[in-house]
C-alpha cells in the first residue's frame, strides 16, 4: 500500500445541496471505501480515522502516522490549518453528507479521489 497520505493534496469546490454545520462534523469517522478515477482502490482502511473535537481536528492514516490542527467550513468547503508549518492548508470538498456518512472528494497525484467515511456511533 503506498504510504496514504491524501490530505496533503486536496482541491476544494462547492457543497451540494445539503447544509453542513460544524456541530454535523462532531465526533469519529473512518473511512469505509475509496474510489480513484471511478475504480475502488483494495486498501487496508482500517487505520484511516478523522476526529472533530470542537474547532480542532485529527487525522490519522497509518498506525503511526498523524496530523492535527484547526478547521473551518467556508462555503461548503473543510479547510484544514495543520499545525505542521511545512504543510500548506488542506482544502476538502464535502461531496455528499448524511447524519452517518460523509464523501469527501479531493485530488491525488493529480486523480480524482473520492473518499466515504462512517460515523462511529
Amino acid at each position: 500500500m503506498d504510504r496514504f497520505v491524501w490530505l496533503g493534496c486536496f482541491l476544494g469546490a462547492v457543497l451540494g445541496c445539503q447544509s453542513l454545520s460544524t456541530e454535523t462534523l462532531q465526533g469519529q469517522w473512518k473511512a469505509s471505501t475509496v474510489v480513484e478515477e471511478g475504480d475502488t482502490l483494495d486498501l487496508d482502511l482500517k487505520h484511516v480515522v478523522l476526529t472533530f473535537k470542537g474547532d480542532e481536528f485529527k487525522y490519522r492514516h497509518t498506525q503511526r502516522d498523524s496530523l492535527m490542527g484547526n478547521y473551518d467550513l467556508a462555503k461548503g468547503l473543510l479547510n484544514l490549518y495543520v499545525k505542521d508549518p511545512s504543510l500548506d492548508t488542506i482544502i476538502i470538498e464535502l461531496n455528499d453528507i448524511h447524519p452517518s456518512a460523509i464523501v469527501l472528494r479531493m485530488n491525488h497525484d493529480g486523480k480524482e479521489r473520492l473518499v466515504t467515511m462512517t460515523k462511529d456511533p
